[in-house]
């Protein structure tokens, strides 16, 4: 799990991406704009987004196969 929420975060590393075995990723209530595609997150389960500054959804979104739980705004 990754909890990063409340942090008023502008941008993320591209090597989050890294995080193959990440089952949890909480980036809520900061200032990101933009998201790196999310396709290689394959073992995704619980993503929280809302609160951020996005223009458009995560790439790769559609792509994880074990997502149960997506918190976001409406877009």
């Amino acid at each position: 799990s990754l909890h990063i929420q409340d942090n008023l975060i502008e941008s993320l590393p591209d090597t989050l991406l890294d995080l193959t075995n990440l089952e949890t990723l909480n980036v809520s209530k900061n200032r990101l704009k933009t998201f790196p595609p999310v396709d290689s997150l394959q073992k995704l389960r619980r993503f929280k987004f809302e609160g951020n500054r996005l223009e458009q959804l995560p790439k790769g979104l559609g792509k994880l196969p074990f997502l149960e739980s997506l918190y976001m705004d409406k877009y």
